[in-house]
């Protein structure tokens, strides 16, 4: 190769080193971590990307992929690792010696006396009735088992479903063979997730996607759930759907108090294992809009007036609507101390249509909660806030 070729290459290697660093490269040594502030990584170079917006995208989605995989062999009264007893049964229930279990996975004792484990940043104390879930000194709600906890020769044993809840496995059961596959996941969680407050209710959402194409699937998936400081579930209900290659995961509850800001965490787990937990504070939104009605299942219901979320007009309330159900109840809780209390109670009977006018006892905040009953079946139809000035 002549001199005018070697300056060539030699132009092109500085090239590919000065200025065309790959952004995914970069992510990987950042490992966002969805944890309290001085857990979270401080001093880390910025994600070289053309476009800022599609790094800070990348930054919000989460990654999993297989950390370890583990095959059990069942026999007629024994459960095998390779040649070594690794758990029997016990009235029919597959039970596993938990020491064994924890070296297969990777987990370790802090204290085989307190029955106390670890992984990273999760701990689990086994009690005889419940484990206790700490992930990063957060105490989360307690597990109860589907079997008892056992003692066998010294041993602790635990009930296969629970042992697979706990570790968050994923399980492949050949019963010709009767082999087991158990699946452990490696999860790397983005340092936010999504949360969005619509009236009294919080929002909030996770994105997942595998690490590597053609990874295996997941059977179950994982969930996110909303807790008070006080530990306390928070949560109504929650919904996943697949978009675009990810799979998100979201949430919606609490409840809000108009004045008051609601303190609580976003947990989430796969299976029972705790993944990550993210702290929230919300604050009650009065600008939302119209209010919104379950309709449905069997029996239709429109409610015609009112229609904002939140009323602070005038010094008297009138509902009106239509409804397929037999009865429909007003409930209505007045804003005292922080706290809604109930205030009233009123039940009509109708026929298609339905009225109510109700005048506040006093100046302050309501809430007002529409049931329809019909038969035996309860339908908590709407609820919206009504302030008396």
């Amino acid at each position: 190769m002549n001199k005018n070729g070697i300056l060539i290459w030699i132009c092109l290697i500085v090239l590919l080193f000065c200025g065309c660093a790959d952004a995914s490269d970069s992510s990987k040594d950042q490992a966002p971590t969805p944890i309290e502030e001085e857990q979270r990584i401080q001093d880390t170079s910025e994600i070289r990307c053309a476009d800022k917006e599609e790094a800070k995208a990348q930054e919000s989605i989460g990654t999993y992929t297989i950390a370890n995989q583990v095959t059990y062999e069942f026999g007629e009264e024994e459960i095998f690792a390779g040649p070594e007893v690794i758990g029997h049964y016990v009235k029919g229930v597959p039970y596993f010696d938990l020491s064994k279990v924890m070296e297969c996975f990777n987990w370790n004792w802090v204290s085989g006396e307190d029955r106390l484990i670890w992984k990273g940043n999760l701990q689990y104390r086994f009690d005889d009735e419940e484990v206790e879930r700490i992930l990063l000194d957060e105490r989360g709600s307690p597990y109860h088992y589907r079997f008892p906890l056992m003692e066998s020769e010294g041993k602790l044993m635990i009930a296969q479903m629970d042992m697979e809840e706990l570790f968050g496995l994923q399980s492949r059961w050949e019963p010709e063979t009767r082999v087991l596959d158990l699946l452990e996941w490696a999860w790397v969680l983005p340092e936010s997730i999504e949360v969005k407050v619509h009236g009294d209710e919080v929002h909030a959402a996770i994105t997942i996607k595998p690490l590597e194409s053609g990874a295996y699937v997941l059977e179950e998936p994982f969930s996110i759930r909303l807790v008070g400081n006080d530990h306390s579930p928070a949560s109504r209900f929650s919904s996943g759907h697949g978009e675009s290659g990810l799979y998100v995961m979201e949430t919606v509850g609490v409840m809000l108090i108009p004045g008051s800001a609601w303190d609580g965490y976003a947990w989430v787990h796969y299976r029972s294992r705790p993944l990550g937990v993210y702290p929230i504070q919300a604050e009650f939104e009065a600008a939302t809009g119209e209010i919104q009605v379950q309709t449905g299942p069997w029996e239709d219901f429109i409610l015609e007036s009112p229609k904002d979320f939140y009323i602070s007009e005038g010094d008297r309330l009138t509902v009106q609507g239509q409804t397929d159900d037999e009865m429909v109840i007003y409930q209505v809780e007045a804003l005292k101390e922080g706290q809604f209390v109930a205030c009233c109670e009123e039940r009509f009977t109708v026929d298609g249509s339905f009225a109510w006018e109700w005048t506040p006892p006093g100046r302050g905040i309501y809430r007002i909660q529409i049931v329809t009953e019909n038969g035996n079946v309860r339908n908590n139809r709407t609820h919206f806030y009504f302030e008396k000035r």
